[in-house]
């Protein structure tokens, strides 16, 4: 997509100035065709932001973020301090419990053209809490955020049903990992749910466990190095 440009003077003027490597690599997501990506980064170089900026710049108002419980009040903290739309400033929403769902589906009830974002929830809350499931299927989403995402890569799980059935659903997502692969060809599995939740035809294989027969790095005698070669073979 050619003539993206990254709004930094809006930044700017909400006093925060992001680095060069996230302007070029916001910048290269935002130009991409493709409109579920994987941003593995590593820790520390602020995919949180990257993802903030994406959303600025794609004009994603009605944003949902599912990360671990732990992260929800400082990713509330990262969209204040990033985003470039007013509204969004004021309204992050972060569901901590079910009291904070219900509040979240009565301002819907009362003020349905006006609706908080982002909602900021955890994995736990959204495979727990029945009420908020359905909000978060029923609302109309720009972009879905999925943090810490290798959270989902348990198949057949409820996490890993849920959220692959809303990465079907939403037409962008960015989902954030700069956790480190090292339990095997498994942990592939986030990646691939961005690639499938492209095509519909995945839809019911996310709905039933699937039996991962890629090679372990961990079986005596196996090297890392022919696992990756292995692992190769087998894609």
């Amino acid at each position: 997509m050619p003539g993206i440009v990254i709004p930094t003077e809006k930044l700017a003027r909400v006093g925060v100035t992001p680095y060069q490597h996230q302007l070029e690599m916001t910048a290269e997501m935002c130009s991409t065709e493709h409109k579920k990506i994987y941003n593995a980064s590593e820790m520390g170089c602020g995919k949180s932001a990257m993802a903030v900026m994406y959303a600025n710049t794609m004009n994603c108002r009605n944003v949902l973020v599912v990360t671990v419980a732990s992260a929800r009040i400082n990713w509330a903290r990262e969209y204040q301090l990033w985003s470039v739309f007013n509204n969004m400033k004021h309204q992050a929403f972060a569901v901590l419990s079910g009291r904070d769902a219900q509040t979240l589906i009565t301002k819907r009830a009362i003020h349905p053209g006006n609706l908080p974002s982002p909602v900021i929830t955890s994995y736990e809350m959204i495979v727990s809490c029945k009420p908020l499931q359905k909000y978060v299927f029923d609302r109309e989403w720009d972009l879905i955020i999925p943090d810490e995402f290798q959270k989902a890569r348990s198949m057949g799980s409820q996490t890993a049903t849920i959220m692959g059935n809303l990465l079907l659903k939403v037409p962008r997502a960015m989902a954030l990992s700069g956790t480190p692969m090292c339990n095997g060809a498994i942990d592939l599995l986030p990646f691939l749910f961005i690639a499938a939740t492209s095509c519909s035809k995945i839809h019911q294989s996310l709905q039933r466990p699937v039996r991962c027969a890629l090679p372990r790095c961990d079986k005596p005698g196996r090297t890392k190095e022919n696992f990756a070669q292995n692992t190769t073979d087998g894609l």
